[in-house]
């Protein structure tokens, strides 16, 4: 375990070097010269990072912490939403922010850590779909875990049939949350519901995924 101390500034920055020196890279080739790339958005997570300090809940539980695992990057933010508000309720409804510590937004915005109020969700999940990259939210008692799954090191089901690149996103999807909706997978990948609907029935045709139960309460099953 490693304990960082400073100013936010400091902080912000020394934990966003933590996460891009622990993950992994690649190489593409330009017109000009190599570009490295790592494996999840380096601005989604400057976002999570920011947001976690901007809005966490320093009167209870002030530690930030992050977690790197082979198959996800997890970062705790000590600050709950209100009205049992998740991330999804940001990116789809263009809700405005619930401003917590209005100084340390002030400050983070002056310094340009923060852009327009209330449009860091939208912007990770922007991000993440630029690189095919997908992530969970997980609520605890003073806060939340948010989750970057790092699918280039996860272990995968292995499956016997080649998949498009819009039916892995949702596979992913499925396979790291097997209650996720049909609408919430739109949101994610930015499609309608009615696209989802077309990919998941590919899905179910080349028997890769199956459905269990009604559509409200069921849970999706990859057939190994």
């Amino acid at each position: 375990m490693e304990l960082l101390e400073g100013n936010i500034y400091n902080l912000v920055n020394s934990a966003l070097d933590y996460i891009l020196n622990r993950i992994n890279w690649r190489g593409e080739i330009g017109t000009r010269k190599r570009k490295e790339i790592p494996e999840i958005p380096e601005e989604a997570i400057r976002e999570i990072i920011v947001n976690a300090f901007a809005h966490a809940d320093y009167e209870t539980v002030p530690e930030i912490e992050i977690s790197i695992h082979p198959g996800k990057v997890e970062i705790y933010n000590p600050g709950s939403f209100p009205d049992d508000l998740t991330p999804l309720d940001f990116i789809s409804r263009n809700l405005p922010s619930y401003k917590r510590n209005r100084l340390i937004l002030d400050i983070l915005f002056r310094s340009k850590d923060v852009e327009k109020s209330g449009t860091g969700f939208q912007r990770v999940n922007d991000f993440c779909k630029q690189q095919n990259v997908t992530w969970n939210y997980r609520k605890e008692a003073y806060g939340f875990f948010f989750e970057f799954i790092r699918t280039n090191v996860q272990i995968n089901v292995q499956i016997n049939v080649e998949l498009t690149e819009a039916e892995q996103v949702i596979f992913n999807l499925i396979q790291n949350n097997d209650g996720i909706s049909k609408a919430e997978m739109a949101i994610r990948i930015g499609k309608s519901e009615k696209t989802v609907q077309r990919i998941i029935s590919s899905l179910m045709k080349k028997q890769v995924i199956e459905r269990d139960g009604s559509n409200k309460t069921g849970s999706w099953r990859i057939r190994a």
